[in-house]
């Protein structure tokens, strides 16, 4: 999941440029990855990241790091997570099913399963959407 997530509003009636730094957030200071949870556009800053949002917009970033597995975003609850990154697998908790879940990664996954059996999934861009039949545990593979 994101380091964090923030949120920027251009309320004036002309064009307007953001700054938004690490420490702000208070993460340490390094190199991060702003993905917009919206688009899906992604950013890499080191220090501040600048963005110019047109008249009465707004922007959704998630913040990483750049490197590593990564889950951007989900419309269930995750109750747990785990990186093996070695492996190239990401664990998570759920617990309940849902029809037409969405996950969204940094890449799409190449299999996901649920406790041991393999879920198909439809790819739309990172998002890989499915049908989780229950709660358990969901071993995604890269």
């Amino acid at each position: 999941l994101p380091l964090r997530t923030a949120a920027l509003f251009n309320l004036e009636d002309e064009a307007k440029s953001f700054s938004l730094s690490p420490q702000e957030l208070g993460l340490p200071a390094g190199r991060y990855l702003f993905t917009d949870v919206w688009s899906g556009e992604q950013m890499e800053a080191e220090g501040c990241l600048s963005v110019r949002l047109g008249p009465h917009a707004s922007r959704m970033l998630a913040v990483s790091r750049p490197d590593g597995l990564r889950l951007l975003d989900a419309n269930l609850r995750i109750n747990g997570i785990r990186l093996l990154p070695e492996e190239g697998r990401m664990l998570l908790e759920t617990d309940y099913g849902m029809e037409q879940a969405e996950l969204r990664f940094h890449t799409l996954p190449r299999e996901i399963r649920l406790d041991g059996r393999v879920l198909p999934f439809r790819p739309e861009g990172e998002t890989a959407v499915l049908d989780i039949p229950a709660k358990g545990q969901l071993t995604v593979c890269f």
